[in-house]
């Protein structure tokens, strides 16, 4: 990943979380655990992690709704000419280790 993609990164990632402590109403424990930027630059997913993973749906459903919002707060946060299109998306290999690491704890 090239230095103006890690600064995207970086910086969206940061942006994610304020936006997100702002936003949610604290019925589940929302976690940004990471960012992923095209290759151009002009794509970000961020990357969430929920708690309780019963509440994972109704959480992307409420980030999905506040994308928007986010990009408009992202426009305070970041000082680039062009920002990325943006979407969320629940962490897949957060849940695996979670997973893995229960495993791990019941066999002990």
């Amino acid at each position: 990943m090239g230095h103006r993609n890690e600064k995207i990164r970086s910086l969206v990632m940061n942006a994610a979380a304020k936006f997100i402590a702002r936003e949610s109403n604290g019925q589940s424990l929302i976690t940004v655990t990471d960012v992923r930027v095209s290759e151009k630059g002009d794509d970000a997913v961020v990357l969430v992690s929920v708690m309780p993973a019963e509440t994972q749906e109704k959480a992307l459903a409420f980030l999905q709704r506040k994308t928007q919002d986010f990009w408009k707060f992202l426009t305070g946060e970041m000082k680039t000419r062009r920002l990325p299109t943006l979407s969320f998306e629940i962490d897949q290999g957060e849940i695996n280790r979670q997973k893995i690491e229960g495993l791990i704890d019941s066999t002990k």
